[in-house]
């Protein structure tokens, strides 16, 4: 008994040095992968297999017993490179598809089950709930507003400035939106999303102005006395003349701004991992605004002038005479003209979005064109997406954009994101943007900011209910912007200034999934 002991001191030693030296053989590998696969001690499936895979031991069952050890510590994207690897091995094995399979979805790779699913048997497809048929994905909507203080904040601004001639501004305030799309799937390798939104802006034109306008008549009467004779005499003179008169006036005018947007992208599966997105989004722009004309009222007035002067022709008589004249002038007045025009245009975007796919990581390369307020606008932009934890309880995100304005200054665009699971269906996800963002599109030209008004600081935060069927979203976010106001320094010439203002935006939304 004691010889026993020994010699299973000695293997245990051998074993273990073996190990701790990086040297292990097949038949150890084997073994000890399947003892501790079966017991669920995944920590020490991970740790012999690495040291089998730094001494060349690889095959098969390595790779899926690695890939279940990976799954259940619940780090999904090392899974999915274990079990890609063992159907190198063996394309056809059931389990190993099956687990792939879902390592896709935990991680949110979605498009990458659809393909590998549709090489699955019938039977394969029924264990998985894998419908046959998922031509419509899941149909989606959302609803909301963006609160502003821009009327309360900026409407009693003085716009016309120092010098007293002419301002207006354009003010936005809140903002309505609602959005109704769906997914549908063509073939294994296709998924289209189509969308279409209604946006209501609230929208206020502040026009000041002062203007020299005819005013009347005046009369002007003038007494001049001197000695003559020995008596006073009286000379009275009456002067009629053209008024003009300054009047300073302020009209705000209301009104709506419609938009109905029409958006289309297609996901297209190159490979697996790998991904092409282009996409368009169309806008059609319809408001009545107040439109101002201005010209100088040119007019011919004629002033008057009477005298009435006494005359004596002795001591004791004396007589009046009247001598009338009139001169014409040329004077100008301001004349400002109001009119309401119907006013509608399309704008749109187009662009292309590549993704690919690295183990934690997802790196997209995007570009778009647009015309957006008779503007013409390129972007460039990369972003990136980790899944810290190999899994979606933790991921970051950061995307920077080169965004160009016609033959304007590049400037960049930096987005910065986080995610986090707080509990087993519920995500929150935070973000901040830094950069000017004014005609600018994003996230695959979904949402386009045509607004003329700048956005130059804005973050958030999303709270996302995930079940079965459905997921609910509920959204925030904090907008600081700027608007825009013309001041005339002279009749000719103007200077643009600005006025800040801040939209709190929430919007709720719901998806069904079919």
């Amino acid at each position: 008994m004691y010889r026993v002991i020994l010699f299973v001191c000695a293997i245990t030693f051998y074993s273990f040095n073996a190990y701790s030296e990086g040297k292990i053989d097949f038949a150890t590998v084997e073994a000890k992968t399947t003892e501790y696969c079966n017991s669920g001690k995944w920590d020490s499936v991970i740790y012999i297999g690495k040291i089998a895979l730094e001494n060349n031991i690889d095959y098969f069952f390595l790779r899926k017993r690695l890939g279940i050890a990976w799954f259940y510590k619940e780090i999904y994207t090392n899974a999915i490179n274990e079990f890609e690897h063992a159907l190198i091995f063996n394309s056809s094995d059931i389990g190993t598809q099956e687990f792939l399979y879902l390592c896709y979805i935990l991680s949110g790779r979605e498009e990458d089950a659809r393909l590998i699913s549709k090489e699955f048997e019938e039977q394969t497809q029924k264990d998985l709930n894998i419908k046959k048929n998922e031509f419509i994905k899941s149909i989606s909507f959302e609803t909301g507003a963006s609160i502003s203080n821009n009327f309360k904040k900026n409407g009693n601004t003085n716009f016309e400035g120092s010098n007293k001639i002419y301002g207006e501004g354009d003010l936005t305030n809140n903002i309505y939106y609602s959005h109704l799309g769906f997914k549908n799937n063509i073939g294994k390798r296709i998924s289209i999303y189509y969308g279409l939104s209604f946006i209501r802006d609230e929208k206020q034109k502040i026009i000041q102005e002062t203007s020299f306008v005819p005013g009347g008549r005046g009369i002007a009467i003038s007494d001049t006395t001197y000695p003559m004779y020995g008596h006073t005499y009286y000379d009275t003179i009456y002067r009629h003349y053209q008024l003009i008169k300054q009047r300073d006036t302020t009209s705000k005018y209301k009104y709506t701004l419609k938009q109905e947007e029409y958006y289309i992208n297609c996901n297209i599966q190159v490979l697996k991992g790998f991904s092409l997105t282009p996409f368009f989004h169309l806008l059609h722009i319809g408001f009545t605004p107040m439109l101002v004309n201005y010209s100088k009222n040119s007019f011919i007035t004629t002033d008057t002038t009477q005298r009435h002067s006494q005359y004596y022709y002795n001591s004791t008589q004396y007589y009046d005479t009247v001598y009338a004249s009139s001169a014409n002038f040329h004077l100008n007045s301001d004349k400002y003209k109001y009119i309401k025009k119907d006013t509608s245009f399309y704008n749109y975007v187009v662009g292309m979005t590549l993704s690919k796919v690295f183990d934690k990581y997802t790196a997209s390369l995007y570009g778009s064109y647009s015309n957006l307020n008779n503007y013409y606008q390129k972007e460039a932009g990369i972003s990136l997406i980790w899944l810290t934890n190999g899994n979606l309880s933790l991921y970051e995100g950061l995307a920077i954009t080169a965004f160009q304005q016609n033959n304007d200054k590049i400037k960049l665009i930096s987005d910065v994101s986080l995610g986090i699971k707080i509990f087993p269906k519920i995500w929150l996800e935070g973000f901040g943007t830094y950069g000017e963002m004014s005609n600018y599109s994003e996230k695959n030209g979904f949402i386009v900011n045509n607004n003329p008004d700048k956005i130059t600081f804005r973050c958030g935060v999303s709270s996302i209910f995930v079940f079965k069927h459905f997921d609910i979203s509920l959204r925030y976010q904090y907008q600081e912007k700027e608007s825009s106001y013309i001041t005339y320094t002279n009749t000719e010439n103007y200077i643009t200034q600005n006025v800040k203002y801040q939209n709190h935006l929430i919007i709720g939304g719901i998806k069904w999934k079919l």
